[in-house]
């Protein structure tokens, strides 16, 4: 439990102070690298405490007198006969409430591929990517490790406008290819570590904007103005769909 505990400070430590670096970060390197920051409290959730050495402290022992002896010893961190160890008791509910978070990321991923890809019809492939057009879908949404989806909605690759289509398609094959669904399945342990603290649901939000602008910066990257444009006003549009699960 110390191990929890200390990681569960040092990760909300690193958790405000990417927040406060990003946006200078982003500024300065681009949106890239303020991306790469979530990092720090990933790798500090799977690396193990840093213990630095410490000098030895000679220690004098000296016996206390037999008289003195207590005839019974209560163990440090115990409940009283008969109380309740309210410290036992909160570790359970912090436990039990990352747990029902994991449970329920779960769940709603699952509920969300299903409502997806319910009636939706296969319509291409990219690589190993399938693409496929449904009902349910408001927005183009990417989604799947395993079996890699890009939901369109239904009629989308006959849109007159075939610039903002492409650009549209190639921003969700692009968080295929950048790796964004499996830092978002990573995270989920570190947000079930801090279920209970406002701050790492602030970071999750920043995590997603920072993840987006730095697809964004990928997708564009030799680019020309006019092509620029087009994606800026697709992104303002398709911003206003609805919000899903982990996608």
């Amino acid at each position: 439990m110390t191990w929890l505990i200390d990681t569960l400070l040092s990760t909300g430590a690193l958790i405000v102070l990417v927040l406060l670096l990003r946006r200078p970060v982003s500024r300065l390197f681009g949106p890239g690298l303020a991306y790469a920051l979530w990092a720090l409290p990933l790798l500090r959730l799977i690396l193990p405490p840093l213990v630095l050495p410490a000098e030895p402290v000679p220690v004098t022992l000296v016996a206390p007198p037999l008289a003195d002896l207590p005839l019974a010893a209560t163990p440090a961190g115990t409940a009283e006969a008969g109380g309740i160890d309210w410290l036992v008791l909160l570790q359970a509910v912090w436990l039990a409430g990352a747990l029902a978070y994991l449970v329920w990321r779960v769940w709603q991923y699952r509920a969300m591929r299903r409502a997806l890809l319910r009636d939706a019809v296969e319509v291409g492939r990219a690589g190993t990517v399938r693409l496929v057009e449904g009902p349910a879908i408001a927005s183009p949404v990417a989604f799947g490790l395993r079996d890699k989806v890009v939901a369109l909605p239904q009629g989308f690759l006959d849109r007159d406008d075939r610039r903002g289509r492409d650009l549209a398609i190639a921003h969700e094959l692009e968080h295929h290819a950048g790796r964004d669904l499996a830092v978002n399945l990573a995270v989920q342990p570190l947000l079930a570590l801090h279920w209970f603290n406002p701050v790492a649901w602030l970071g999750w939000r920043a995590l997603r904007r920072d993840q987006e602008a730095a697809c964004d910066a990928r997708v564009l990257a030799g680019r020309d103005a006019h092509t620029r444009q087009a994606y800026a006003r697709l992104i303002a549009d398709f911003a206003r769909g609805p919000n899903l699960g982990l996608a």
